[in-house]
């Protein structure tokens, strides 16, 4: 049975430090076998694209990769308008040998993330704008890949159903079907359900820690779906920071900087904002309030409130939804909304696994 092959492969690659509890090699315990899967925040490219009011970049343990689509009314229909892609160059080199020894001696470089994103009009125009993000982590306090007492634990049991499956196939010959008997199947099960509680607790515990990064984006323009005569358009960066509160909330603040091109069409419109974000609830599902204060030049400031929702529905699917006001100057408030859909590698995925 495929079920048995996959088990026997997963578990001796997840962390190759079985040799852990028999040699004491924490270092050799594999990378990608430590993801826990914390919500998908929006990326730097994604946010410059003013899909949605908010301009928060909301810090975050690094992925692999994670994509993000939102802007859903088009033409009446609910096709995408934006999308969005974030990933480590680093870790998607280092593959599934990376391990937490390289991972561990240069965590900033693995931290580090590009961004990429585009978004369409629908306004007979045909326009079209792109944008590439970078993102840098300083700490980062919910990172599994350094939190040794996680990856010690998970390891003990990685090594308890690599036992199992090895004393299986020591007592019965292999079979057409591979099937584990059903005693053996229990075991393994049982031990594979510890896994997911060690998980589970990790995500509990760690979804609001502190963390501090750094971003930057650039977007391009162009008047045409083909990107011709594309051109930039707009500079922006981000300092961020999440900061715990108990166990059922986080506070995230942004202060953020832009220079845009302007209606002269010359690079000369500037804006600086501050951004308060508050969560609260668990891991897998959380409410926010968010208010937000926009310094234009020559030009009255923007206020933003908005309060929202984060959940993640299925695996490593998540998504989110806000309503809000926004205010500039004595024009009448206005109503701003935003969905999104996330995504990101699961937490069981290793890759070169059927």
């Amino acid at each position: 049975m495929q079920r048995t092959i996959r088990i026997a492969a997963a578990l001796m690659m997840i962390l190759s430090s079985v040799a852990l509890a028999q040699d004491g090699t924490y270092g050799s315990t594999l990378s990608p076998n430590t993801r826990l899967n914390f919500a998908v925040p929006d990326a730097p490219a994604f946010t410059i694209l003013n899909y949605a009011p908010s301009v928060i970049i909301r810090p975050t343990s690094v992925k692999e990769i994670a994509l993000m689509v939102s802007d859903f009314v088009n033409g009446g229909g609910v096709l995408p308008r934006a999308f969005a892609a974030e990933f480590s160059p680093a870790m998607l080199v280092g593959g599934r040998s990376l391990t937490i020894r390289q991972y561990g001696a240069h965590p900033f470089w693995y931290r580090a993330r590009i961004s990429l994103a585009s978004r369409t009009f629908n306004d007979n125009t045909g326009r079209v704008l792109a944008s590439l993000g970078l993102r840098f982590t300083f700490t980062d306090e919910a990172d599994p890949r350094t939190n040794e007492s996680f990856i010690r634990n998970l390891s003990t049991r990685a090594l308890r159903i690599n036992r199992a499956i090895a004393s299986r196939v020591q007592r019965e010959k292999p079979t057409v079907s591979g099937r584990i008997p059903d005693e053996d199947d229990a075991d393994v099960g049982a031990l594979e359900q510890e896994v997911e509680r060690l998980r589970a607790v990790q995500r509990e515990e760690l979804w609001n820690a502190n963390i501090a990064e750094f971003a930057a984006a650039v977007r391009y323009g162009s008047t045409d779906s083909l990107a011709r005569n594309a051109a930039v358009n707009k500079y922006q960066a981000w300092v961020a920071g999440s900061f715990r509160v108990e166990q059922w909330g986080q506070f995230i603040f942004n202060a953020t900087g832009s220079l845009e091109r302007s209606a002269s069409f010359k690079m000369d419109s500037t804006a600086v904002a501050m951004n308060a974000r508050f969560y609260f609830g668990s891991n897998d599902m959380k409410v926010f309030g968010e208010g937000q204060i926009t310094a234009l030049e020559k030009s009255p400031a923007l206020y933003l409130f908005n309060v929202g929702g984060e959940l993640n529905a299925i695996s490593s699917f998540w998504l989110e939804f806000s309503a809000g006001f926004e205010k500039h100057g004595s024009d009448p408030a206005l109503i701003r909304t935003s969905f999104n859909i996330r995504w990101s590698l699961p937490e069981t995925f290793i890759p070169g696994l059927p």
